[in-house]
């Protein structure tokens, strides 16, 4: 039975044309085709075309099409396929299809070099003298890449003979290195030769690496269609910086790779090694070069590659330590495995608690290496270990808590016992006088303070560390001595001169505390020589009126008056004087018997700014004494109903937290809650409402603040949002907001909130830590984490609270 013939188009059959077609039809076919780069077809359209009208406008279309196909088939590489196309399209005539340069680099790459030579014939007129120019330097590239036919083939006339000698001459001079050969060859080059542009090359190369931009300048003056382009690409690429040539290599073959890394200086195993790593492609995985690495450990050394080998790892820790144990022939160290740990607990971005237990044990293994001596590469590796929980969170930064085992303690001790290996770090010093500092524990920042002193006397960061330290005791004659002290070493140090004018200014108000108007005189004389730009003007007014009223009460008194109406008679100003008369001695609450000033008032929004400026001052420098609030509450409270931005509004609030002064902040927010309904205001309301017993919230509270926290999400403020979710934690841990406990329900009078069973628990608390007893009750990942944040934001007392409400412990645990 004959088999059925197979219809459709054959491979490589041109498409065929229907024959009926009409001459217009088929000339507008042809010419779409050929301007969309279909060749194939354009030449099909053409050809049949041709038998209808054979005219010299279709013959030219066909030779582009041909051009064009053969082109196509060259980039390809089939320069076989391509020279019967270039035949094809020469069958046209000369006159319709001359010789095209794309021709000849076909013939030179078939090694066909007699044919080309022939095309220079002055005899035959196919090329113009632009043209015969790039084919002398096509066969003057050839020549001298290893096509020694060629030179053969020219006539012995052709001066082509002389300037390839002369090049040769040059190139081994390179690779050989003799500078003076090299030389005296490229002066034998003409500036018209067909090998001028080698001379610019290897006149760059001998410049490379004493002169790189004189070589990249020289390199530039060769163009993109010289016959040397790609010579000049390469030692473009031995340019480069090593940091970029990596992507680049990626894109050119073989043999540039190898002429630009012989160029750069890399030896036969480095490239080797860049090879293989070439052939794992632009983005490797960290297993495929955890195995390079090893193979080629006998190169790069086995320390070496056991080291780096390990940060390779932390990706898909903890299943990636087996690949490690592939490679290894024995198991890898408990060092290795805990740094291992830590940085993946770093990358994944653990709880502080995490990483500073898995530090601790690092630490631990680092330190029973004997022996160790301090300042020495292990001791400095044992000090970065315990320094690293501050570095990462700036646990430091926050005020110290009073409980031993809340996590900034733990850091701080830690940062103290890193002195004893790296006693040399002023900036540990630093942080823990800082950290001291802050908390008001005076003794412990003087212990860092001279520590810093003692081996860095001149250092202007210790010098002003002391003299935080001697404001915040009020040893202001110190302050002002080491105001001097940094002045001298920095004169124009703005920061040092405002603490010299502040240290004289308190100065003088601890002598009129003491009724020594003289002396407070004395130091308000001085704070004005330092204060030459009168930043603190307005409190020199108030000082000086104050040093008169110990002389002459009446008169003193009259002065403060006007000082006081000068500075506007509001609310800022009153806070003003307030200040500085507590700071004298006198509480705030006898400014109207003693001087005859009025209660404190707000005059309107402009007056709302100044004293938000002003408190804000204050609490840079320190805190608020209670005596201010209380004189400043009700007029703090007023304040919210005058007009505000949400900003300035916004900006009190967390002036007022800052201060922990409750009723007032609880005022702006609920104003703010009634303006824009914005969660943030939510979110200060509830804090201000409830600062240390969240749990007495009602129902309607709590869904206030779950709809907060809903509308925060919404609108991307992702910072009030993971506020107000830490707040709810705890009650949706119990279950959700229904499960609050009320202020008028009995559960507040149940066993569990008795005060003798919360001691209790706070006294557990207290002698075991948290951490055990979450330890010794079983408590999941995600308790401890709540009873962290809130041990964090409000002491080992509200946790008592709380784990009594939820009855974490029972009658029987704590019994």
């Amino acid at each position: 039975m004959a088999k059925k013939k197979r219809k459709g188009h054959q491979r490589g059959k041109s498409p065929s044309i229907p024959h009926h077609k009409d001459s217009e039809t088929l000339t507008q076919q042809a010419q779409q085709a050929l301007q969309d780069g279909r060749f194939r077809e354009a030449i099909a359209h053409f050809k049949a075309l041709l038998k209808q009208e054979d005219t010299v406008q279709v013959r030219q279309r066909l030779a582009q099409a041909y051009e064009g196909r053969a082109i196509a088939l060259a980039d390809k590489g089939m320069d076989k396929e391509a020279l019967v196309i270039w035949h094809n399209r020469h069958a046209l005539g000369a006159d319709v299809a001359p010789v095209r340069l794309p021709y000849a680099d076909v013939l030179l790459r078939l090694g066909k070099a007699k044919e080309v030579v022939a095309l220079l014939d002055d005899g035959v007129d196919v090329l113009s003298h632009a043209e015969r120019d790039k084919l002398r330097a096509k066969l003057a590239a050839h020549s001298l890449a290893g096509d020694t036919g060629i030179r053969d083939t020219l006539p012995d006339d052709d001066p082509l003979h002389a300037h390839l000698t002369a090049a040769e001459t040059a190139l081994d001079a390179y690779c050989n290195g003799d500078d003076d050969t090299l030389t005296q060859a490229l002066a034998a080059i003409p500036f018209r030769s067909p090998c001028r542009d080698l001379a610019q090359i290897l006149k760059a190369l001998q410049r490379l690496g004493e002169a790189p931009e004189e070589a990249k300048k020289r390199l530039a003056k060769v163009a993109d269609d010289s016959a040397f382009s790609l010579l000049r690409q390469a030692a473009e690429l031995a340019c480069l910086p090593e940091s970029a040539i990596s992507n680049h290599l990626q894109e050119v073959g073989e043999t540039t790779r190898r002429f630009v890394l012989t160029l750069r200086g890399w030896d036969q195993t480095r490239q080797t090694m860049q090879q293989a790593l070439h052939r794992l492609g632009p983005a490797p995985s960290h297993r495929a070069l955890l195995k390079l690495m090893y193979r080629h450990q006998q190169t790069l050394g086995k320390t070496w590659v056991d080291e780096y080998a390990l940060r390779l790892l932390v990706e898909k820790f903890p299943d990636s330590v087996e690949w490690l144990r592939q490679h290894r022939p024995v198991k890898p160290p408990d060092y290795d495995l805990l740094r291992l740990v830590t940085w993946y607990l770093e990358g994944s971005k653990s709880d502080p608690w995490d990483i500073l237990d898995g530090l601790e044990k690092l630490a631990d293994e680092l330190q029973s290496w004997l022996p160790i001596t301090p300042g020495s590469d292990h001791a400095l590796r044992i000090a970065l270990t315990l320094k690293r929980t501050d570095a990462l969170f700036h646990v430091l930064d926050e005020t110290p808590s009073k409980d031993p085992e809340c996590l900034d303690s733990l850091v701080a001790a830690q940062i103290e016992e890193s002195l004893k290996y790296d006693p040399d770090d002023p900036e540990a010093y630093l942080r823990l006088h800082g950290y001291y500092l802050r908390g008001k524990q005076l003794k412990q920042a003087r212990r860092f303070q001279e520590a810093a002193l003692s081996r860095w006397a001149d250092d202007v960061r210790v010098l002003t560390a002391a003299l935080d330290t001697a404001v915040d005791s009020q040893a202001f004659k110190k302050a002002a001595k080491l105001a001097h002290q940094i002045l001298a070493i920095d004169p124009i140090n703005r920061s040092a001169r405002d603490r010299l004018v502040k240290a004289h200014l308190a100065h003088a108000a601890k002598q009129l505390r003491a009724s020594r108007p003289d002396l407070a005189d004395n130091e308000l004389t001085e704070a004005t020589r330092w204060d030459t730009q009168e930043r603190f003007g307005e409190r020199h007014d108030i000082i000086a009126a104050l040093i008169e009223a110990q002389r002459n009460p009446a008169i003193g008194a009259a002065r403060l008056a006007e000082v006081y109406k000068r500075q506007g008679s509001g609310l800022a100003a009153h806070f003003n004087m307030a200040m500085e008369l507590e700071a004298a001695g006198i509480p705030p609450a006898q400014i109207g018997q003693r001087f005859g000033i009025k209660k404190p008032h707000v005059q309107g929004t402009a007056d709302i700014e100044a004293f938000v400026a002003r408190l804000q001052v204050q609490l840079a420098a320190g805190k608020l004494p209670d005596t201010i609030k209380r004189h400043f509450e009700m007029p703090v409270k007023t304040a919210a109903h005058f007009p505000m931005t949400f900003d300035a509004m916004l900006q009190l609030c967390e002036l007022l937290k800052r201060c922990d002064w409750q009723a007032p902040r609880l005022a702006v927010a609920r104003e703010g809650v009634k303006q824009w309904k914005a969660p943030i205001f939510e979110l200060h309301a509830f804090e201000a409402k409830y600062p240390k017993k969240p749990w007495l919230a009602n129902d309607k509270e709590l869904h206030r603040l779950n709809a907060a926290e809903e509308r925060a999400t919404d609108a991307g403020d992702i910072r009030t949002a993971t506020r107000l979710s830490e707040i709810l934690a705890p009650f949706r841990f119990l279950g959700g907001p229904t499960m609050a406990f009320h202020e008028d329900e009995e559960e507040i009078d149940s066993p569990f909130r008795q005060a003798s069973e919360e001691d209790a628990v706070l006294a557990d608390l207290r002698e075991r830590g948290l951490e055990a007893l979450c330890d010794e009750l079983g408590l999941d990942a995600k308790v401890r984490k709540i009873l962290r944040a809130m041990n964090r934001d409000f002491g080992l007392e509200a946790v008592a609270g709380f784990m009594c409400d939820v009855q974490i412990i029972t009658r029987e645990d704590k019994s």
